[in-house]
């Protein structure tokens, strides 16, 4: 159902009073600024408090914009050259080769090689055979044949000679490898040095 108002100042009957008050005060013209006076007075100071929530409003987004892009993000995450084992990583890469033919994944079988490629400046490459060190590598203790330096990086070759699953650390940094695997994962985990934990099943 629609309702109709009835507007008063339409009414005919108004009319007298609307030339009345036309012509009372013509040439008087309200002081500057009345408007804002009269709406103080309405609502006790309410636009001022809407003000003072529309500042504290524009804060909190302000706030929220430095925690999001607050740059301790980025050098955790391995990103600032200036916090030592968390340098820039360039990710590194694992090939298998079945005698001359090469492929990527992470099966392979008793005597396949691994290739390693860590290209990140203080590279370090650890590959444990289950729990125990097969081979450590890094930029500054290169040993041919298995480990060889590679520009700022290493290239590691590690014969896949028994059945098992095989654990390939790679980090950045300077960090002597652990005999165990669980060592060598909690050293780089409490040390907040970035890693990649690869494995390999040889079967």
């Amino acid at each position: 159902m629609t309702t109709i108002r009835h507007d008063p100042d339409a009414d005919p009957a108004h009319e007298r009073v609307r030339s009345a008050l036309a012509e009372t005060g013509s040439g008087l013209a309200p002081r500057p600024g009345w408007e804002d006076a009269v709406w103080a007075r309405i609502d006790g100071g309410g636009r001022r408090r809407w003000g003072w929530l529309a500042g504290g409003a524009a804060l909190a987004a302000a706030a929220i914009v430095l925690v999001v892009w607050a740059p301790w993000r980025d050098r955790a995450a391995g990103r600032d050259d200036r916090l030592g084992d968390r340098v820039a990583m360039v990710e590194p890469t694992i090939e298998i080769r079945k005698g001359a033919q090469v492929m990527r994944g992470t099966s392979a079988a008793p005597g396949d090689s691994a290739v390693v490629r860590h290209a990140s400046a203080g590279a370090l490459v650890w590959v444990f055979r289950g729990e125990t060190l097969q081979l450590a590598c890094d930029a500054g203790h290169a040993a041919p044949p298995g480990c060889r330096r590679d520009g700022a990086g290493v290239v590691v070759d590690v014969v896949l000679d028994r059945p098992g699953t095989y654990h390939v650390l790679t980090a950045a940094g300077a960090l002597a490898a652990p005999a165990t695997l669980d060592a060598a994962l909690a050293a780089l985990t409490t040390g907040g040095v970035r890693f990649r934990h690869d494995e390999l099943d040889v079967r």
